[in-house]
């Protein structure tokens, strides 16, 4: 025989310990056993549904519209303003000489290519240079006169033909030969047409 205290552990665990299963049909008939929760008992998704509810009443729409649209503060954007300043002020010189720069050394690097053309026709004694297509050529290079003397078979006669380059700016940093070219002199390539020798002088 069970004892008293066996007996009351016994009904304790019949009467409510263990919710007895309850059976529900599910498709085809067949009965599927369910646990039944308890009175008070809620299911993770309530908790989660509950909680989620909770976090949007205290965080309403107008204080989240707020920290989305929250801006840069008056001293924020003054030290913004410096730095920018200060940035333009140490490369802001630098890039402005650099299309002149690359304007000049585009004209010098034509020069130098026609006056050794030149030069070694005139040393070879022929063939010469054809005529050029412009005394002043698209990169603004201008050219005293063609390099032959009527044809590709004469050479030039009674005068040198001189390459010479537009105005440099106090930023070029451009070179005539060995020597830099200074502001606002123009750098001159000077071929002789008796001898084909070249020399290189600057001039405003």
């Amino acid at each position: 025989m069970l004892s008293a205290n066996s007996r009351g552990a016994l009904s304790k665990f019949s009467s409510g310990a263990q919710p007895a299963l309850r059976y529900k049909r599910i498709n085809g008939g067949i009965l599927k056993a369910t646990h039944p929760r308890r009175p008070g008992q809620t299911s993770m998704a309530t908790t989660f549904k509950s909680q989620f509810v909770r976090h949007l009443a205290s965080n309403p729409k107008g204080k989240r519209n707020a920290l989305l649209q929250k801006g840069f503060t008056l001293v924020e954007l003054m030290v913004v303003i410096v730095i920018v300043g200060i940035l333009s002020a140490v490369a802001l010189p630098k890039f402005l000489g650099v299309k002149d720069k690359a304007k000049i050394n585009t004209q010098l690097g034509e020069a130098a290519g026609l006056a050794k053309e030149c030069s070694a026709a005139i040393i070879a004694e022929g063939p010469y240079p054809d005529v050029y297509a412009a005394l002043t050529t698209n990169t603004g290079l201008t050219i005293s006169k063609n390099c032959n003397g009527g044809s590709t078979l004469l050479p030039p006669t009674t005068a040198a033909v001189v390459f010479t380059t537009e105005a440099a700016t106090a930023a070029s940093g451009a070179k005539c030969g060995s020597l830099a070219l200074a502001a606002p002199n123009k750098c001159s390539i000077t071929v002789a047409y008796a001898t084909g020798d070249i020399t290189y002088s600057q001039a405003p």
